[in-house]
């Protein structure tokens, strides 16, 4: 017997005034109702990876979603990506995000000194400007992102696709 799942990978990145370059790499199961969501959000707080989440208004992190702007709302991997990150918020340690608002540029999120931020709002905001990445975009620099945390080296295996090129197992590029 075979079961197929089918997960829709997807990779975002948005930049932040508190958390600089932040990359969601999200795997959504859509076969499942509701549809469910586990992934990894990369932020100069560090890594940290996500068990599954029920894409539902049952969620705890759920909340995050109404603060999302309807157009974004509309995007069930936008919903997911605001999930991700409530529970990334939830899931710093308080004296890590507490430097990251002292040294955020331009006084913190939404110029109000970082008052607001790792909330509802805060989540619904990155992850409703958050863009797709591809495999064109990958010059994103994360060990960048990673040094504030005093991390010399960073390996992470994410894989990007292109969309117009296509390698198979033998190294065969496809276009």
């Amino acid at each position: 017997m075979y079961i197929l799942l089918i997960i829709d990978h997807k990779h975002y990145y948005s930049e932040d005034s508190i958390l600089g370059l932040v990359l969601i790499s999200l795997a959504l199961d859509t076969s499942t109702t509701p549809a469910t969501v586990h992934g990894h959000v990369f932020t100069k707080c560090g890594p940290l990876s996500i068990p599954a989440l029920g894409v539902s208004a049952d969620s705890s992190c759920y909340s995050a979603v109404y603060h999302l702007s309807e157009d974004a709302r509309g995007s069930l991997a936008k919903q997911a990506a605001a999930m991700l990150l409530l529970k990334y918020f939830a899931n710093t340690p308080g004296l890590v995000m507490e430097e990251a608002r002292r040294s955020a540029e331009g006084g913190g999120w939404g110029g109000l000194g970082g008052v607001c931020a790792f909330d509802e709002m805060h989540a619904a905001d990155i992850a409703g400007r958050c863009e797709r990445l591809k495999g064109n975009d990958a010059s994103l620099d994360l060990k960048s992102a990673m040094e504030w945390r005093g991390y010399n080296r960073v390996f992470v295996d994410v894989v990007i696709p292109n969309d117009t090129e296509v390698e198979d197992r033998e190294g065969i590029l496809h276009v």
